[in-house]
């Protein structure tokens, strides 16, 4: 019975003596868990961080200017504004922040009043608008269009502007295919003007 007893307590003294090295021991990762442990901390370079400070540095600018004058952006809706414009900006850092993309959030925000819906459609916004921007390269493919629609269908219009300057580089339309118009337009109009624009190709 003693011996029993010994042999009982020995082997639950063994398992606590397991169970404590276990605990004291580092865990084991997989190798692939461990390149991704290693990629994550060597990947926050100096480089990477100049980059994130010089793009809250951008938004933080803009975001102060933002639609003020409209009656939505107080001061806390311009905070949220900024909180979306900055988790966009941190999985798009490839594209950074450039000036115009919170002229593009402001008006989902007004309809929305949601941050994750916001943030959702503004992303997916994006994946068209994007090429308008200076990395994309779609803006000169838009002014040689419209070059070619005014020469088309108005060939005097387009006669006049060469003559008078040349203006059929059509830079002017820049903010026009930038913000699909929105600065063109009286706010409330925007929202019409956009659905429009965004249906058009589903027609």
């Amino acid at each position: 019975g003693r011996q029993g007893h010994t042999t009982e307590y020995t082997s639950e003294h063994q398992d606590s003596v397991i169970d404590e090295e276990q605990l004291c021991s580092p865990p084991e990762y997989p190798a692939a868990e461990n390149a991704n442990k290693s990629l994550s901390v060597t990947s926050y370079t100096i480089e990477l961080l100049d980059a994130v400070a010089l793009n809250l540095h951008r938004i933080d600018k803009d975001v102060q200017r933002c639609d003020r004058n409209y009656w939505y952006f107080t001061t806390a809706n311009l905070e949220r504004l900024r909180n979306i414009m900055c988790s966009y900006v941190w999985e798009h850092l490839d594209v950074g922040y450039v000036q115009g993309m919170c002229d593009l959030l402001a008006p989902l925000m007004v309809v929305l009043d949601n941050e994750p819906l916001a943030y959702s459609c503004f992303s997916q916004l994006m994946k068209r608008m994007s090429q308008n921007f200076p990395n994309g390269g779609a803006m000169d493919t838009h002014f040689a269009n419209m070059r070619s629609l005014i020469q088309i269908l108005d060939s005097e219009l387009f006669e006049l502007m060469h003559q008078n300057g040349d203006y059929t580089h059509f830079y002017f339309c820049y903010r026009w295919f930038l913000l699909d118009f929105k600065r063109e337009l009286v706010y409330e109009d925007v929202f019409a003007v956009w659905e429009a624009i965004w249906a058009a190709k589903h027609i």
